[in-house]
């Protein structure tokens, strides 16, 4: 059995349509699995609806219920403030371990200076930059950093009264944001 070139041409070309309709057909069946299962989870999300122009309210605290902190502020940065005046901080940020932002004030770039130093902690490195002092504490079982850029001199009483005032300004904060939201509703 002797084939010419010509039709050993067609029948290559026959073969390779027959996968690319195989291919083909497999790839649509593939793809309406997959939509029906992202109707699916779209129909499971309890996130309201909206339309574009639809009216959205949103009730917000009143400031009078929420509370003063020491220092005179009624939230996180005020607080923060607070602490930071309290013992001459230049800056002062809070964050967790994998250096995201917890609270912060001084700071022009609290989002770098969180990762920056939560990859140095990571590392073990001791010795942070001049005038930069590093404390661990936690919070509610929440490890966290403490970035405090001072001139002056940081003590381990300095450290540990530091951590007693974040954490009540956490505290103070949390109970009344709590209550506030409590009374709002």
């Amino acid at each position: 059995m002797n084939i010419d070139s010509d039709s050993f041409l067609v029948f290559v070309l026959l073969i390779i349509t027959a996968i690319s309709l195989f291919l083909g057909i497999l790839n649509l069946l593939l793809l309406r699995q997959l939509s029906a299962k992202i109707r699916k989870v779209r129909s499971l999300s309890s996130a309201p609806k909206y339309e574009i122009g639809d009216e959205i309210s949103v009730g917000k605290p009143d400031v009078e219920k929420v509370g003063k902190l020491p220092g005179g502020g009624s939230g996180f940065h005020e607080g923060m403030s607070a602490i930071a005046e309290k013992y001459q901080l230049d800056s002062l940020i809070v964050a967790s371990k994998d250096g995201l932002v917890v609270a912060s004030t001084g700071s022009s770039d609290p989002e770098f200076e969180a990762a920056h130093y939560a990859d140095l902690i990571s590392r073990k490195v001791t010795i942070p930059d001049e005038n930069v002092h590093l404390i661990e504490f936690s919070y509610s079982g929440m490890p966290l950093i403490g970035i405090i850029r001072t001139h002056n001199h940081v003590t381990g009483e300095i450290e540990q009264r530091l951590k007693e005032d974040i954490r009540a300004g956490f505290d103070s904060q949390l109970l009344q944001g709590a209550e506030a939201f409590g009374e709002i509703i």
